[in-house]
């Protein structure tokens, strides 16, 4: 019954023309056989596109063919799926942002939505949010059509541009307008956002894998791929800067080589240090033109009009078509001048030092004595001081990895539980083992830009959510949006709130006393005012550990001593001697000395789960420890 009226359908529709894609199943509904009916289809009407299943994402499942791979994600639009040789992508639902209108509901007060505003302005700002993230889809995914739910409010939705009587526009239409013009250009290649990253594409057919790049100060084409270098990489990714001779127009300046733009002399264009001179501001400056050749943008220079940035014989010069100098020559030269505004090869606006442990230092004024940490699996800010607990500072210390979604931004494995990064999950970053799935290396992977608040700080810039940053909020941390429908999104305090300061294991940021984290399990613990350094790896180590408890936790600090300490066998550590206080005048709970045969025993007894998955309890009854290495005599 279901394929005879189907066939009846199509040949009495297919005739209209704004019809465009047959879908026959969409989020599992009814689905059955999806691949064959998708066939069926295609037979029935060539001349058109079919999914065979929309939303197969989230709901029923891929026939595994058709011509259009269809993603259905809320809010989103989240990570799409990639094209195939025979499957374009496409995000056939996305948004669903609702505001309810009174006087013009179907349903008063019930209608429904993914995510609730509180009024046009806000409803505004996330659709431009989320829209916006379509520009990156379309390079970084190939992704080449989206739709919005949804052009009106309908019985049981009130995530419309209008209301469900069509009187009132729920949203500012020409902000609307603007950031759906924005994704166009996007797809045709012509966006070059000031303020941002970008890479430039050459177009010409055969050479389409080049990129414009420098080589030392020449300008220069050459091939960038995934596997390029971070040197090629970098070299091939510039800021957008506002024109410096003109506003209307446009500067590139390097993002390897900050303070240096592309600029031409004697037409051929390289980089060079800005000298602050009128005749480099206009050399530097480029003026935004459509595509000489299909598509694209071509950017003409200030100063020499008609003379367009043009690639030839992979050197870049300002040229026209007059065969004037051999850089002229006619051929070619609308494909040669014709570029394709990209996303950046390089992501992160600020590089940060791999493999080296960093704690991230909390920046809001009157919370600058908190720290990043994790506390029971997830993201916490804590009051972190000479006196917190070695776990304390451990909990607080991070080691920057290379991005494991994207390797031009970076990840934070935890100092204290190998293999557990911190990740976002339903907006909260939390700390857990990686599991090798593509979503949790992409939630784990985050793009530094320069800090929002101050100077010589980072905001890091989810790499799967781009509009939303880690932030804290009420000593939780989460990332989040300028404003947005959950109370981490709140406008106030936001720049400062997603800014932080990457500081060295046991220092502050500059102006503040330093603040004693532990760097590693095989760092010793600094007291306040100086430390030791850290030990070699093959000599015996003595310590003297102090231990103070929590007031009235004297007998629980005792007993979890009495169980780490059972573990020291296992590590071939020793017990020299153990003694107690009264904890009179300040004095420590517990005193302990200890010698360990080795700096890998001592961070394999740190790091041993049988202790770490104590933690809580440490915690309880834990208020300080002090760590020396001493000499026995």
């Amino acid at each position: 019954m279901f394929e005879s009226e189907l066939r009846r359908m199509i040949d009495q529709l297919k005739g209209i023309t704004s019809i465009v894609l047959w879908v026959p199943f969409n989020e599992g509904w009814g689905e059955y056989d999806p691949a064959r009916i998708a066939d069926l289809v295609k037979s029935w009407d060539p001349s058109r596109l079919v999914t065979n299943n929309s939303g197969s994402n989230c709901c029923g499942f891929d026939g595994g063919n058709g011509d259009v791979i269809d993603d259905h994600i809320y809010v989103g639009p989240g990570t799409t799926a990639l094209p195939t040789a025979t499957r374009i992508a496409v995000l056939g639902e996305y948004g669903g942002i609702g505001l309810r209108v009174t006087g013009h509901e179907w349903s008063p007060g019930n209608g429904f939505a993914y995510e609730m505003t509180p009024d046009s302005a806000t409803l505004t700002r996330r659709y431009v949010e989320a829209t916006g993230q379509l520009r990156n889809l379309i390079d970084g995914r190939g992704l080449s059509a989206s739709v919005y739910t949804e052009p009106t409010d309908v019985e049981n939705e009130v995530n419309g541009f209008f209301t469900y009587d069509r009187q009132i526009q729920k949203m500012d239409f020409a902000q609307a307008r603007a950031v759906n013009l924005s994704v166009l250009a996007a797809a045709q290649g012509s966006y070059l956002p000031v303020g941002q990253l970008a890479s430039l594409r050459v177009t010409t057919s055969g050479h389409t894998t080049k990129y414009l790049s420098h080589s030392g100060s020449p300008s220069v084409t050459q091939v960038v791929s995934g596997t390029s270098t971070d040197a090629v990489k970098k070299a091939s990714t510039f800021w957008v800067r506002q024109g410096l001779a003109s506003a209307s127009c446009l500067s590139f300046e390097s993002r390897d080589v900050p303070g240096q733009f592309l600029r031409h002399s004697g037409y051929r264009v390289q980089l060079a240090p800005n000298d602050g001179t009128s005749l480099y501001a206009a050399d530097a400056t480029f003026c935004q033109r459509a595509g000489l050749a299909a598509g694209g943008v071509s950017l003409e220079s200030y100063n020499f009009p008609g003379r367009y940035l043009r690639h030839i014989n992979s050197e870049v010069w300002i040229s026209n078509s007059s065969g004037a100098n051999a850089w002229d020559n006619p051929a070619s030269f609308a494909a040669d001048a014709t570029w394709r505004g990209s996303s950046p090869w390089w992501r992160s606006g600020v590089d940060l030092p791999l493999d080296q442990a960093r704690s991230l230092q909390v920046v809001t004024p009157g919370y600058t004595d908190r720290f990043l940490a994790h506390s029971a699996g997830l993201g916490v800010t804590s009051v972190v001081n000479a006196s917190s607990s070695a776990t304390l500072k451990a909990d607080a210390t991070f080691v920057v990895r290379r991005g494991l979604a994207d390797p031009t931004c970076y990840s934070f494995e935890s100092r204290n539980f190998a293999g557990h990064y911190l990740r976002h999950a339903n907006f909260r970053v939390r700390k857990d083992a990686r599991d090798g799935s593509a979503l949790f290396d992409a939630d784990a992977t985050f793009c530094p830009q320069a800090g929002r608040y101050g100077t010589g700080n980072v905001s890091l810039v989810s790499s799967n959510l781009p509009s939303l940053s880690v932030r804290h909020y009420a000593a939780e941390v989460w990332v989040a949006g300028n404003g947005g429908p959950h109370p981490y999104d709140s406008p106030a305090g936001y720049a400062a709130d997603t800014t932080w300061a990457l500081v060295s294991p046991g220092r502050r940021s500059a102006g503040t006393r330093p603040t004693p984290l532990i760097e590693a399990p095989s760092v010793l613990l600094e007291r306040r005012g100086w430390s030791f350094d850290q030990v070699g790896d093959a000599v015996t180590i003595n310590l003297c550990v102090l231990l103070w408890a929590h007031p009235g936790a004297e007998a629980a600090l005792a007993a979890y001593e009495d169980k780490v300490l059972a573990l020291f066998d296992d590590h071939g550590c020793t017990l020299l001697q153990r003694a107690r206080t009264d904890g009179a005048d300040g004095a420590p709970t517990e005193i302990q000395l200890i010698s360990v045969p080795s700096q890998a025993a001592l961070d394999a007894y740190m790091t041993d789960p049988r202790r770490t998955t104590l933690a809580a309890e440490r915690d309880a009854a834990v208020a300080r420890t002090d760590i020396h290495r001493v000499t026995l005599v």
